[in-house]
């Protein structure tokens, strides 16, 4: 089923990058994403419209952001698609209430429990490996 997975995804125009030792390594691949939240005065639409054309351009100048992991031969792999540069990382989520005294990890949970559009942040490399869950 591995196999015939990564077939399917180089037919689709994937680049297949290989991961490093550590990249694959049990810790890294059991760790929760890195997460930060940044609150800021004004604005929500003055902020989307400066923050979604910077998310937009890290993603050109980096298409991995975009990829998705599988396995290669019993190992962790990272597939980048043809259309990463364009890949949409950007959103505006109100299903998530956070307030600025609320403790850090009180926050974390929020954004790992979601709202009604899912999680906010990406689940562990275990989790999205064979799936086309968004790494970042």
């Amino acid at each position: 089923a591995n196999a015939r997975r990564r077939a399917r995804l180089l037919e689709a125009g994937h680049e297949q990058i290989d991961l490093l030792p550590n990249e694959r390594g049990a810790v890294i691949c059991m760790s929760p994403a890195i997460s930060t939240v940044t609150f800021c005065r004004g604005s929500l639409e003055r902020a989307a419209a400066k923050l979604g054309p910077r998310v937009a351009a890290v993603v050109r100048a980096n298409p991995w952001l975009a990829a998705r992991l599988d396995d290669c031969d019993g190992e962790l792999a990272l597939f980048v698609p043809p259309n990463a540069r364009d890949a949409k990382r950007f959103a505006v989520r109100y299903d998530v209430a956070l307030r600025r005294k609320t403790p850090y990890v009180a926050l974390v949970e929020a954004l790992a429990r979601g709202g009604r559009q899912g999680p906010v942040l990406c689940g562990t490399s275990n989790e999205a490996r064979g799936t086309s869950a968004p790494l970042w």
